[in-house]
């Protein structure tokens, strides 16, 4: 199968897509951020990227998508790979406020059926891997690289649903061949499900490194602190404050995984 990837020098998706034996192109802003050997298995090289930017998230997936129609492409995989954003409301978090309306504007104007992988939260954003984003507490997230510390809101007892970028790749590249992908619809994956205890556990004894819990206060306190955030802040800058959200409708479960469909 010929399989176009957006951003296909980021984190997800070409690698797998080539080792199961699918032909890729690929939409990139720098082919010299792309590892040479997968380079070399790629048909093409077409300049522009789908990262988290807003304008690329809603505005460049509607020329792709409407491209892909256009082309009587029958197999459109979204950029996702999440929490369950059907969950929420718009204006709830506006880091999902982009797939919200892209999923609903399709459904209202076009004939495509995208699929949407909802597979909870990269493992390597979760801890602050350099490369993949800053999910520390300096933005109001869990994981602190510099002091290896974990920042737990709640009871300590709350569920993080997690997937590799490595496994969400490979996710995606299973389910694109299958023929009920024409249909389109939700598709819900993950690798794991575990408390952020359970996780500084595994990381201690893969890492050989204690990791300090650091127990900051109950959801209403998170909630409170959240709103705050939103409040003094400004939407176009949500990056800023966007992390107490991710924490508060994980620990609150407001958009947790839910009949997952691994098998």
């Amino acid at each position: 199968m010929l399989v176009l990837v957006g951003g296909t020098a980021g984190n997800v998706a070409s690698g797998s897509l080539t080792t199961r034996g699918h032909q890729v192109r690929g939409l990139g802003c720098d082919i010299s951020k792309l590892d040479e050997n997968l380079r070399d298995k790629l048909e093409h090289g077409i300049i522009n990227a789908v990262n988290g930017a807003a304008e690329m998230l809603l505005d460049a997936h509607f020329i792709l998508l409407r491209a892909a129609q256009r082309a009587d492409v029958r197999r459109f995989i979204a950029a996702t790979w999440n929490y369950d954003w059907r969950r929420i409301q718009l204006g709830d978090q506006e880091s999902y406020d982009l797939k919200i309306p892209f999923h609903n504007h399709v459904e209202l104007t076009s004939s495509m059926k995208p699929t949407y992988i909802l597979s909870g939260v990269l493992a390597e954003v979760l801890l602050s891997v350099p490369g993949h984003g800053d999910f520390s507490p300096k933005n109001h997230v869990i994981r602190d690289p510099e002091g290896k510390s974990f920042e737990v809101w709640g009871t300590r007892r709350e569920i993080w649903h997690w997937t590799t970028q490595r496994h969400a790749a490979d996710f995606a590249a299973d389910i694109v061949r299958k023929d009920e992908t024409v249909e389109g619809g939700f598709c819900t994956v993950n690798l794991g499900e575990n408390t952020l205890e359970e996780i500084a556990q595994v990381y201690e004894a893969v890492k050989g490194r204690k990791v300090q819990i650091n127990k900051r206060g109950a959801v209403d306190e998170l909630r409170e602190r959240a709103l705050r955030a939103w409040k003094d802040g400004a939407r176009q800058r949500f990056w800023e404050y966007i992390g107490w959200f991710y924490q508060l409708h994980t620990v609150g479960r407001n958009y947790v995984l839910s009949s997952l469909d691994n098998d």
